[in-house]
């Protein structure tokens, strides 16, 4: 029996770019023109066809988010206030506020598909109910054209770009720089080598090829997230209107196959407009990603950075009663990326493995657990589970400094900047 007309993956990828294609009308020339205000984004996704500009119309869209991300009357000072501000220590990455909070990474192994082309998951921020949806990179391997979600690897290629971008003590090997436009607008970058993220990855138990690398980044630059959720009036104070929709990253390798290592290559990434403005409104932490990112677990170190992020009232060892952070089974599943077993069981043992790594390596202290069931005319059923994660004494410390050093930090920020991210 033949397939039907449109059902093949070809068909359903080029109908797929016709979806995000617009007609081309004064205002999307407008944009067009606009667009050129930040020249250096515009092939920054890779070289040839595996450009953002040449894989989906969608990519004038984040250019233009880039450049109107912020609008700053005084860009010197802002680009003097920048200098120096990431982290003072090696192996210190961010989580970055709204990013983190999207589920945006699938932690499964089956992520490359012919059958799926995007996907869409609700989440919480700010106690507003939102939903990311995940368009996958479409890429050209062996003659053949596959469909691959971001996932536990271009995570890990991902934080190291922040931890790059935040590493100003290694000006020889990699810089992170503002970039400013024609229309005083900036943006965040980096530059690197792939020999130094593969030497990063290494470092932290991860090894990766220079090939695997290229293709995690090839990954990132055609992966596309957008959210929804928020009211117009809400987007507008948070200057999401523009910033909710892109690529994860942009970015441009120029490499030799003479160069297999990647010594000589030159990389440069431009971060995605909400992780951008996270960073410039100071709506970031730090986290020690030599411990977070070494776990060996992907799930583990989804929950990390969670707790990370979220847990920021956490109390050091001479404070009665230390509070706990709390996180939920449906929450997990929901928002983490991980695989749904058709077991429930399953799914617990699963997430028990990866608290049970995390106390091992000193992340947590302890964790209690607490089955949440309904009546039944048989046995009581099972309706949700919740952990209470006590984190351990030095990840305690590291976010009571990283409240510390942050606080230091926004207080020079502009105030149009620190009320970005306020309810």
């Amino acid at each position: 029996m033949g397939r039907e007309k449109g059902s093949t993956l070809p068909d359903r990828i080029s109908t797929f770019r016709k979806a995000f294609a617009r007609p081309l009308t004064s205002e999307t020339t407008k944009e067009t023109k606009e667009a050129s205000d930040v020249a250096e984004v515009q092939d920054h996704g890779g070289t040839g066809s595996n450009r953002l500009a040449d894989s989906f119309p969608v990519g004038v869209i984040m250019k233009k988010a880039i450049s109107q991300t912020f609008s700053l009357e005084e860009p010197e000072k802002q680009l003097d206030l920048w200098k120096g501000f990431f982290a003072p220590r090696p192996g210190h990455g961010y989580t970055l506020d709204l990013w983190e909070s999207m589920p945006k990474f699938v932690l499964s192994k089956q992520r490359a598909t012919k059958e799926k082309l995007m996907y869409e998951k609700p989440f919480w921020y700010q106690n507003i109910p939102m939903t990311a949806q995940i368009t996958a990179a479409i890429l050209k391997k062996d003659d053949e054209e596959i469909v691959i979600f971001p996932g536990a690897r271009e995570h890990l290629v991902f934080q190291i770009l922040v931890q790059l971008a935040a590493a100003n003590y290694k000006q020889e090997e990699a810089t992170s720089i503002l970039k400013e436009t024609k229309s005083k607008r900036l943006f965040v970058s980096v530059d690197c080598s792939l020999r130094q993220i593969r030497t990063e990855l290494a470092e932290l138990g991860h090894a990766m090829t220079t090939g695997e690398i290229k293709e995690a980044l090839n990954v990132l630059s055609k992966a596309h997230y957008e959210i929804s959720g928020l009211s117009p009036e809400r987007a507008t104070e948070m200057r999401l209107n523009y910033a909710s929709r892109g690529s994860y990253i942009s970015s441009e390798i120029v490499s030799s196959v003479r160069d297999p290592d990647g010594s000589w290559s030159h990389l440069t990434v431009v971060f995605n407009p909400i992780a951008s403005r996270a960073i410039l409104a100071a709506a970031c932490w730090p986290i020690d990603d030599r411990k977070a990112l070494t776990l060996p677990l992907p799930l583990a170190r989804w929950l990390t950075h969670r707790l990370s992020h979220n847990f920021r009232q956490a109390a050091g060892l001479f404070v009665k009663n230390r509070p706990t952070y709390s996180v939920s089974l449906s929450t997990i599943l929901l928002e983490s990326g991980i695989q749904t077993e058709t077991r429930q069981r399953d799914n617990i043992a699963r997430i028990r493995d990866a608290l049970t790594t995390m106390k091992e390596k000193e992340i947590l202290e302890s964790w209690t657990e607490k089955l949440i069931t309904e009546t039944s005319k048989g046995r009581p059923k099972l309706v949700n589970v919740t952990w209470q994660l006590l984190p351990s004494i030095e990840f305690t410390n590291d976010i009571i400094d990283g409240n510390r050093s942050m606080k230091a930090k926004m207080d020079r920020l502009p105030e149009e900047n620190r009320t970005l991210f306020q309810g």
